[in-house]
């Protein structure tokens, strides 16, 4: 169950993928090498970048089921305050959840599950920690402990469930202006990858054979090996670094 908010589950999916893997490679292949030397590669470049792209689109749809949670937990919170037991708080953010997102959103589809549980006389709590184990979301997490906790310990659950929506949800406030911050930053590094394409079809336009020393010689060939080497590790390190 855990792969289940991973985009990639069909065969179309991963066919599209391949297909723009190869056309990066290609690519690679004319500016560093003016030759097709990495289509040799291509099986073990394509086994690492569809799982890098598995794990990017998965931590996108994370991301947004923590946005969708997070209205969730502001319907819930109203519904507290309004006097609402915690199961009928839930039972009433469904209906607002699929006015907002619609039926087919993960959270709506979450929540369904949790109610469907409900009903069979399982304990809130559990429900939202099954969901939290099985989505790996910390924030999800630390509202299904809040819901142990409160059950176990406190005489107003509700009172105490309310206050930590509001601090779990300045949590995810704080987490999506960090990615707001640092949203000039992903474009400005976008920017730096493909400025080294740009320079090498400005020399090859204006200095045709400028380049051939590079591509034709062994030196050449090693240096820019090295090159590509670089490129590839300074867009991982970069990537590593701006991931939340």
């Amino acid at each position: 169950m855990k792969d289940r908010f991973i985009f990639i589950s069909g065969k179309g999916q991963s066919a599209v993928l391949c297909i723009l893997n190869l056309i990066i490679t290609l690519v690679l292949s004319y500016f560093f090498y003016d030759n097709l030397y990495l289509l040799i590669l291509f099986p073990l470049i394509n086994h690492f970048f569809l799982k890098y792209e598995k794990r990017r689109l998965h931590d996108r749809q994370k991301n947004i089921l923590l946005l969708q949670f997070k209205e969730m937990l502001s319907s819930v919170d109203a519904s507290l305050k309004a006097g609402f037991s915690l199961e009928n708080a839930v039972k009433h953010a469904l209906s607002d959840l699929e006015n907002f997102f619609g039926k087919k959103a993960v959270i709506c589809f979450e929540l369904r599950n949790i109610i469907n549980n409900m009903n069979l006389n399982t304990p809130i709590e559990l429900c939202f920690k099954e969901f939290a184990d099985r989505t790996g979301i910390k924030h999800i997490e630390d509202f299904a402990t809040v819901l142990i906790i409160a059950k176990k310990t406190s005489g107003n659950a509700a009172s105490v469930t309310s206050s930590s929506i509001d601090m779990i949800n300045s949590s995810i406030d704080a987490k999506k202006e960090i990615s707001s911050l640092t949203a000039a930053k992903r474009f400005e590094k976008n920017i730096m990858f493909v400025m080294p394409l740009f320079i090498i079809i400005y020399m090859n336009l204006t200095s045709p054979g400028f380049l051939d020393p590079l591509y034709r010689t062994l030196a050449g060939k090693i240096l820019m090996t090295a090159c590509l080497g670089i490129y590839v590790i300074s867009a991982i390190f970069s990537e590593k670094l701006l991931k939340l």
